[in-house]
């Protein structure tokens, strides 16, 4: 394992790099904007790969590839079609269920179709957010347990670890000096938003600084660039989104389980404690994480995301709370596609509030109020969910998709994604309810 501390010159590069708003990248996943090459007509049920095709019309979208390589007798999606029921598809195309909008067929990063059935409902619909009046007006301390950041005494190290798929992946770990080292801690993994860097959102979302007050380790993993192994925008692979780690297939959930797998083994880690918290892209991850490796993670503290497939089956249950912006333009409340240059459209916060609220058995209608100091915040929670599992979602009336409370590290940052909101600490606020809720 390779150790080494974090330069302050890095940093700024990765800052400079992660923050400028390219529009000419090309590996970003394609959304269902993209060209149409006109209908096929399938004339009777099919089934590709063991997917089922009822019988009908479809909208062929190409990215990539040209359309006379997809449609026509001779085209990619009539020899698909030609494949016995259960037989796989040639290497090296791949079928993407949970693509958003439409299902696709994919051979690598930025090359494939999608097929959409016309007159079937794409997923997701972006529903418009309706603010309920709040049942409750509380005196809620969002802040509860978590006391003020304080100078860090050592700086985070760098480490590397090798994960499955034979990828050397590197992170940052910050372990306080006000931890007992033989009294089980909190672990937090922090997961940088697209185009961001481990190095990038320790600085932005000062979690080192609580740490070093709360008592808590913090990993800050870095995703993978359009160049692997060098300083480039950075992206996770959460479903649907985003960049070269979606496109490329990266396994993001392997490479965070072999993490805390890693961490365990080389510091005393509390099991019920051991949390996840994103921004954005991060985010999805995040809520990624929950569907897939809730046996290892408890709890999820997210800003400005959603979920990044329709299917999510934790084996165990997992506290959720999510702030979101009604202003963010980049990653809309409500869905859709958002002024960054993902490309994809996105489902909305409450969507993927309501699924984990929903595998949580939590009540199927949670409580709301406001906040008698902030009226921009309105506060929903769910009640009674398993084993001590809780769900709570802020919505923060006028704020960007900027993380909330903290000042952003650039003036590019600032252009890209918003001012921040000032009168919230997103991180404070994530950490005070995750730690509440260990797992019982």
């Amino acid at each position: 394992m390779r150790i080494r501390q974090s330069a302050t010159k890095g940093l700024l590069i990765a800052l400079t790099i992660a923050l400028i708003p390219i529009s000419g990248v090309s590996t970003l996943a394609a959304g269902p904007q993209t060209p149409s090459c006109g209908n096929y007509k399938v004339t009777k049920n099919e089934v590709i790969a063991g997917v089922k095709f009822p019988k009908g019309t479809y909208q062929i979208n190409a990215f990539g590839i040209s359309c006379s390589k997809v449609m026509g007798s001779k085209g990619l999606f009539a020899q698909f079609l030609k494949l016995k029921d259960k037989d796989p598809l040639p290497k090296p195309w791949r079928y993407l269920a949970d693509a958003i909008g439409a299902p696709k067929f994919s051979s690598g990063p930025g090359v494939g179709f999608r097929v959409q059935l016309i007159g079937a409902k794409p997923s997701p619909t972006p529903t418009r957010t309706q603010i309920t009046s709040p049942n409750k007006s509380l005196e809620l301390d969002i802040y509860s347990g978590v006391t003020d950041s304080t100078k860090v005494i050592a700086p985070s190290r760098e480490s590397t670890i090798r994960t499955n798929d034979g990828r050397l992946r590197s992170y940052l770990l910050f372990a306080p000096s006000t931890i007992n080292p033989m009294k089980p801690a909190p672990l937090v993994i922090a997961l940088h938003g697209g185009l961001g860097s481990a190095a990038q959102f320790e600085a932005n979302s000062g979690l080192s600084l609580y740490a070093e007050s709360n008592g808590f380790y913090v990993a800050y993993p870095n995703g993978i660039g359009a160049i692997e192994n060098r300083v480039s925008p950075q992206t996770w692979n959460a479903g649907d989104c985003c960049g070269p780690a979606a496109n490329n297939n990266v396994d993001d959930v392997s490479y965070i389980k072999s993490l805390v797998k890693q961490l365990k083994s080389s510091y005393s880690i509390d099991s019920n404690r051991v949390f996840a918290i994103g921004h954005s892209n991060g985010g999805m991850l995040a809520y990624k994480l929950a569907c897939e490796l809730s046996d290892e993670i408890t709890g999820i503290g997210v800003q400005s995301a959603s979920l990044g497939m329709n299917l999510c089956q934790p084996t165990h249950p997992v506290s959720v709370v999510h702030i979101h912006g009604t202003s963010d333009t980049n990653f809309p409340i409500d869905g859709g596609l958002g002024s960054g240059i993902a490309g994809v459209p996105f489902r909305s916060a409450r969507f993927a509030v309501d699924t984990l609220a929903t595998s949580n058995k939590c009540e199927a209608s949670p409580e709301t109020s406001k906040m008698k100091e902030n009226t921009d915040l309105v506060i929903y929670s769910w009640q009674k969910c398993a084993s001590s599992a809780g769900v709570r979602y802020l919505i923060v009336n006028g704020a960007s998709h900027a993380w909330m409370g903290h000042p952003a590290q650039s003036n590019l940052a600032n252009s890209y994604v918003g001012s921040p909101y000032e009168k919230l600490d997103s991180t404070r606020a994530l950490l005070s309810f995750l730690l509440l809720h260990p797992r019982s």
